[in-house]
């Protein structure tokens, strides 16, 4: 019997944003029909986001194939059920296509219209196809770099670094866990030679004219660390936290890769403030 399936799906931002729907009905019998009227019902992640249907007179012929491109509108209620009921994860979406139509084999003075009712399979939109579906619709609170960056420092190894964080936010998207934290380490080490430096007894500290910049008007008590050791610390803590991705035994969950992200973002801004005054206090 008919054969429905979603073909493509894409967004539009207006008033009311919408998703544009082509769905597929192939129609396998040796006669062809006619359409009469259709309805159309959508749901996304569970949640019934709505339904299209129309009066028509639409000939498929046998073996024959028709497209509905079909607009649903998702108002930002809507919206916010849907990524609610994704828990962070891919969207599902299902349906079902009811049909009011007549066998052109037959003369149409000696037939009743003929219903058919056909759920369709599920189409799964990833999370990033989902994120992007989001963005042209105008719903941008997706974006992980929502910190306002300073003025990047015109080094080379820091446009490395923000392109590296740009691949870890995509491969956040698509669900790639491990390769995210994998990424987030790669790039807090090409980080640690612009920012770090080794004192006379072999050890890893901030570079002095940074951490003259970063300790100004400070005070710490004696044998206590001062500003920037202990901001050296945290950095040197957080890249031994992102040795979970390449290691067995630590499986990386999305709540990890997140964290990486924040924590790898967090750092590079840091750094980059302090290179920005760096930079203003030799010129």
């Amino acid at each position: 019997m008919f054969e429905v399936k979603i073909q493509h799906i894409d967004a539009e931002k207006r008033a009311i944003p919408v998703l544009k729907i082509q769905l597929h009905l192939k129609n396998p019998e040796l006669y062809p029909i006619e359409l009469l009227g259709y309805k159309i019902n959508l749901r996304f992640a569970g949640v019934v986001v709505g339904s299209t249907s129309s009066y028509s007179s639409i000939r498929i012929d046998n073996h024959g194939s028709h497209y509905f491109n079909e607009d649903i509108q998702i108002t930002p209620y809507i919206f916010e059920i849907i990524d609610q009921s994704r828990k962070n994860g891919d969207v599902h979406i299902s349906g079902s296509l009811n049909c009011l139509y007549l066998n052109l084999s037959i003369d149409k003075a000696n037939q009743t219209p003929q219903v058919f009712d056909r759920q369709f399979d599920s189409y799964k939109l990833s999370q990033l196809d989902w994120i992007n579906l989001a963005t042209k619709m105008g719903y941008t609170r997706y974006k992980i770099f929502e910190m306002i960056w300073p003025d990047i420092p015109q080094l080379d190894e820091l446009n490395n670094i923000i392109r590296g964080l740009d691949e870890a936010q995509t491969l956040f998207y698509e669900g790639k866990n491990n390769e995210v934290v994998s990424k987030c380490r790669l790039v807090l080490e090409e980080l640690m030679p612009i920012v770090t430096g080794k004192n006379s007894s072999n050890k890893i500290e901030m570079k002095k004219e940074m951490a003259d910049i970063v300790d100004y008007g400070s005070f710490h008590k004696d044998g206590e660390s001062s500003k920037s050791e202990k901001i050296e610390d945290l950095r040197q803590k957080i890249w031994r936290y992102h040795h979970i991705g390449p290691h067995c035994g630590y499986p990386v969950t999305r709540a990890d890769a997140e964290l990486s992200i924040m924590l790898c973002l967090s750092m590079v801004r840091y750094y980059s403030v302090q290179i920005n005054k760096l930079n203003e206090s030799t010129v």
